[in-house]
């Protein structure tokens, strides 16, 4: 397990990727992270709990939680780590696997949707554009 010192998010720049195949090790970091399952299946442990999640399920991992995220087969996700650490008591998710079935999924889901497409285009400003879907 270690604390994870690269690929962070600060207040003016939060961390975007399209990542293939995810086979990460134990670690922690301060921000938070969510995770959008785009295509396939991947494998999460929070805190000593495995996740199962499918393409269109949202995982959030909260500040300082030690967690892995591994694949088998074929999958593309979408991570967020946003900095300063999101509040989401507002939409009070019980549960870190967000599905369709989830109160608030829609909402969240649109949410990344909006990142996602200004990180594709990633025009003048989109770092600001990204906090501010954010909040």
């Amino acid at each position: 397990m270690y604390c994870e010192l690269i690929n962070r998010a600060s207040r003016a720049h939060p961390f975007l990727s399209r990542l293939a195949d995810v086979k990460h090790i134990p670690h922690f970091h301060p921000e938070t992270e969510i995770v959008y399952v785009i295509d396939g299946e991947v494998t999460f442990t929070l805190d000593m709990h495995s996740h199962t999640v499918v393409a269109g399920d949202i995982c959030v991992i909260s500040p300082d939680v030690i967690h892995t995220l591994f694949t088998e087969h074929n999958s593309t996700t979408f991570v967020m780590k946003l900095y300063p650490a999101v509040d989401l008591t507002n939409i009070r998710f019980d549960e870190p696997v967000i599905t369709p079935q989830t109160h608030g999924y829609q909402q969240l889901k649109a949410c990344i949707l909006q990142i996602m497409q200004e990180d594709r285009t990633r025009g003048l400003g989109y770092q600001l554009a990204v906090n501010v879907h954010a909040e």
